[in-house]
């Protein structure tokens, strides 16, 4: 398991979600959330009583209807937001899943599954970039 970061600092759970080279991503939609009108790569929030393997888990279900069967967790990222909030991103890549995925938009959030090679240039946000380089360093290194 992945080390937990100072509790004072919020915790998120990034999930690359790659399966026959294509990868999960989300437009945010709300005006009122952060990362508005820009696609990401999607996560979640960790819970105080969670691990962050329960939190991938969770946030997979909740979002996605997919269970997530085999991930590599990659690292672990500190951030400050766009607004000035510490956060620490958990990064783990998901390359099998069981359930049926069907691009529904969520939470005013519109999910896509693209080709992996297209996702540079949708993910606008330069936090999103730095994900897709360590995942694709990842699945070149295998």
């Amino acid at each position: 398991m992945a080390e937990r970061s100072e509790k004072s600092t919020k915790e998120v759970v990034i999930f690359a979600v790659v399966e026959e080279g294509h990868i999960i991503l989300e437009k945010r939609l709300n005006f009122n959330k952060s990362y508005f009108n820009r696609t990401i790569v999607p996560g979640g929030k960790v819970e105080a009583d969670e691990t962050i393997e329960e939190t991938l888990i969770r946030e997979m279900v909740e979002e996605f209807g997919l269970i997530p069967k085999q991930w590599k967790y990659l690292t672990s990222l500190d951030v400050v937001t766009e607004k000035g909030n510490p956060y620490t991103h958990h990064i783990f890549l998901v390359t099998k899943t069981e359930g049926e995925f069907d691009g529904k938009k969520l939470q005013d959030n519109l999910i896509i599954k693209v080709p992996l090679g297209q996702a540079m240039d949708l993910c606008e946000h330069h936090f999103s970039k730095q994900i897709l380089q360590i995942i694709e360093t990842e699945l070149l290194g295998d």
